[in-house]
C-alpha cells in the first residue's frame, strides 16, 4: 500500500544517501592519492628523463620510475573519474528517489485530503438524511395531528347534526300535529255553525275560536341560506392565508376551510342569521364556535381569543360572535373559517365572491 511504498522510498534514499557518502570518501581517497603521485611524478621530471639517461647510468631506473608514475597518476585519475561518474549516478538516482517520495507524499496527503472530504461529506449526508428523517417524522406526526383534529370536529359536527335533525323532525311533528288539531277545530267549528244555523236563537253554539297558527322557524328548512350563495362575506376583515384545498405547509394535509390572518383580538361576525349550537374549546381548533343556518348548513369559526356567544343564542347576520386569537396554537393570528352542507365542508370563497 501507500505507507509501504513510502518506507521503501525512504530506505531506499537512505541507501543511496550511504552509497553516495561511501563514494564521495573514495573519491576523496584517490584525490589524495592522485595528489601524492603528481608530487613525485613532479618530482623526478626535474631534470628530464633525457638529461638523466645522458648523464649518467641511474638515468634508466629514473625513465622506468618517471614511466611507472605515469601510468600510476593515469590509472588513479581514470579511477577518480570513474567514482566521480558513480557519484554523479548516484546523485541523479537520489533526485529521482526523492522526486518519487515527494510524488508519495502528495499522493499521500492527496489520499488524506480525499479521506477527510470523503468523511465530512459523509457525515453531511447522514446529517442531512437525519434532518429529512426528522422532519419526514414530524411532517407525519403534524399530518396525523391534523387528520385527528379534523376527525374530532366531523364528529362533532356529525354529532350536532343529529341533534338539529331530531330537533327539525320534532318541530316538524309538533307543526303536523298542530295542523291536524287546527283542522278539527275548523271541521268542529263548521259542524258547529251548521247545527247553529239549524237550532233556535237562545240555542245556538257559539264556535271557538281557532288557534293562532306558529310562525315558521326561518332557520330550519326554509332554503334562506342557499338563497345567499354569491352574497356572503368573510366573517374577519385580513388576508386569507390558507385557502380551501390548498396543502397545509409540508404536512400533505389540505385546508377544509380557508384562514383569514387578522389582527389579534379582530371582531368576527356571524355570516348568516342562524342559532349557536356549538361554543368551546375543540383540540386542534382552540376557542370554537358552530353556527346552524338551517337546511344543514353550519359556519364554524375556530381559533378564536374570545368566544361572545353560548350554546342556544340566536345571531343575527353580522352580529360580533367572537375575536380572532390563536388558540389553536397555530404560529399566525386570525380566524379559520369554514362552510359546511350535510356534514361535509365546502369552499366558502365560493359564497362570499372573494369578499
Amino acid at each position: 500500500d501507500l505507507a509501504q511504498r513510502q518506507r521503501s522510498a525512504q530506505e531506499r534514499m537512505a541507501a543511496l544517501d550511504r552509497q553516495r557518502a561511501a563514494t564521495e570518501d573514495r573519491i576523496a581517497t584517490r584525490r589524495s592519492e592522485l595528489s601524492r603521485t603528481m608530487t613525485e611524478l613532479s618530482l623526478h621530471r626535474e631534470p628530464g628523463p633525457l638529461q638523466h639517461y645522458l648523464m649518467n647510468d641511474a638515468a634508466t631506473d629514473a625513465l622506468l620510475a618517471d614511466v611507472y608514475l605515469g601510468h600510476a597518476a593515469r590509472a588513479q585519475a581514470a579511477d577518480l573519474a570513474s567514482l566521480q561518474g558513480q557519484a554523479g549516478a548516484l546523485q541523479t538516482e537520489r533526485a529521482r528517489a526523492e522526486d518519487d517520495r515527494r510524488a508519495l507524499v502528495e499522493q499521500a496527503e492527496a489520499q488524506r485530503t480525499a479521506r477527510e472530504t470523503l468523511a465530512a461529506d459523509q457525515a453531511a449526508q447522514r446529517l442531512a438524511l437525519e434532518q429529512l428523517s426528522q422532519t419526514l417524522n414530524q411532517q407525519r406526526r403534524t399530518a396525523s395531528a391534523m387528520e385527528a383534529d379534523e376527525k374530532r370536529l366531523t364528529r362533532v359536527v356529525e354529532q350536532l347534526q343529529r341533534v338539529i335533525e331530531r330537533q327539525a323532525a320534532e318541530e316538524r311533528a309538533r307543526r303536523e300535529a298542530a295542523r291536524k288539531v287546527a283542522e278539527q277545530k275548523a271541521a268542529a267549528a263548521s259542524r258547529n255553525r251548521a247545527a247553529t244555523r239549524d237550532a233556535p236563537p237562545n240555542e245556538r253554539v257559539r264556535p271557538e275560536a281557532a288557534a293562532p297558527e306558529r310562525a315558521p322557524d326561518e332557520t330550519v328548512g326554509t332554503g334562506a341560506f342557499a338563497r345567499l350563495r354569491g352574497q356572503l362575506r368573510l366573517p374577519a376583515r385580513g388576508s386569507v392565508t390558507g385557502r380551501f384545498g390548498a396543502p397545509r405547509g409540508n404536512s400533505g394535509a389540505t385546508w377544509k376551510g380557508v384562514f383569514v390572518k387578522t389582527e389579534p383580538g379582530a371582531d368576527v361576525h356571524a355570516v348568516a342569521a342562524g342559532r349557536v349550537v356549538f361554543a368551546d374549546d375543540l383540540r386542534g381548533f382552540g376557542n370554537l364556535l358552530i353556527v346552524d343556518h338551517g337546511d344543514q348548513y353550519l359556519s364554524i369559526y375556530g381559533n378564536n381569543e374570545t368566544l361572545l356567544r353560548h350554546t342556544g343564542d340566536t345571531v343575527a347576520a353580522g352580529d360580533v360572535v367572537s375575536r380572532s386569537g390563536s388558540s389553536s396554537g397555530d404560529e399566525q393570528t386570525g380566524l379559520y373559517f369554514e362552510l359546511r352542507f350535510r356534514g361535509r365542508p365546502f369552499d366558502p370563497m365560493t359564497w362570499t365572491g372573494g369578499r
